[in-house]
């Protein structure tokens, strides 16, 4: 399936990666895959303008998943760094001496792959149905937010309806904007 995305819907996939890993998250789910499409910095253009025209700027999705979901994992605490202090153990040199042993990120809870929940496959999945249905040869990223759109119990609709956003109106653009121009 996957062969069948194009490149910006791919770099959605990967960045979704990206954006569980920065939270602490140990599996995708779609909240994650709606976090990369609406991020400006690596997220296809048109999801990321849709989106934040319609209220759902990455800044405000991501505050609201956090606050839906719990903040991002820290392995130590800055009270932490302070005992170990008092007992003369600088937690920054041990942490850069655990790094360069075994490399950067070797301490972050999520250092190696992750892996796609139950309802990040789905969001793929539903993505691949939406682009049958609209009769496209290829998934793009405009289909990946379709599908996320579709899965009305998930986390990223849990977002999108916390955010206030008109869910079938956002519907209702994506899919105008796959119509060929007449």
């Amino acid at each position: 399936m996957f062969e069948r995305f194009t490149h910006d819907a791919r770099a959605a996939v990967l960045n979704a990666q990206e954006e569980a890993r920065a939270l602490g998250h140990d599996e995708v789910g779609s909240e994650h895959v709606l976090l990369a499409l609406t991020n400006p910095e690596n997220g296809p253009r048109s999801t990321v303008e849709v989106l934040a025209a319609q209220g759902a700027p990455y800044g405000r999705v991501r505050d609201t998943l956090i606050e839906l979901a719990g903040s991002p994992i820290r392995l130590l605490s800055d009270e932490d760094a302070a005992a170990l202090a008092s007992i003369g153990i600088d937690l920054d040199v041990v942490l850069s001496r655990v790094e360069e042993s075994f490399g950067p990120g070797a301490l972050e809870p999520t250092a190696g792959r992750i892996r796609f929940a139950k309802p990040g496959r789905v969001t793929l999945q539903l993505a691949l149905r939406e682009a049958l249905r609209l009769k496209s040869r290829a998934i793009t990223s405009e289909h990946l937010l379709l599908g996320l759109l579709r899965a009305k119990d998930g986390m990223a609709a849990r977002i999108l309806k916390e955010i206030g956003v008109d869910v079938a109106g956002l519907r209702g653009i994506v899919e105008a904007s796959l119509r060929p121009a007449a």
